[in-house]
């Protein structure tokens, strides 16, 4: 298995093997070993429910080509053969926020 961390933005890929979507993965290293990865999916659309969705930014860190938002509400684990290419990370204040907003959403705060 190739290494995926904590806070890299992926794309996640379709039963064809096409990028489909792109996700923030927020599992730690720790369980690199399972078969699935927990991710918080990405949307380019701007709602408001900034208690669920963490701005991630657009940036050549991210690799992301315009303004998006980790939707926290959708937490999810999928396949490790899902996870395609890295399109970068996500920056130390953006993942701590994510971090809150998963605590909220998961109500283990």
């Amino acid at each position: 298995m190739r290494e995926i961390a904590r806070g890299d933005i992926v794309h996640l890929l379709d039963e064809r093997g096409a990028a489909c979507t792109v996700a923030v993965v927020v599992q730690s290293a720790v369980f690199s070993a399972l078969p699935s990865l927990l991710i918080c999916p990405v949307t380019y659309e701007d709602v408001d429910a900034p208690l669920l969705r963490v701005p991630v930014g657009q940036s050549p860190e991210t690799g992301l080509p315009a303004p998006a938002w980790a939707m926290a509400e959708l937490l999810t684990a999928v396949p490790q053969d899902r996870v395609g290419s890295t399109l970068g990370q996500v920056d130390g204040g953006a993942m701590r926020s994510l971090d809150r907003t998963l605590v909220a959403v998961l109500g283990i705060g």
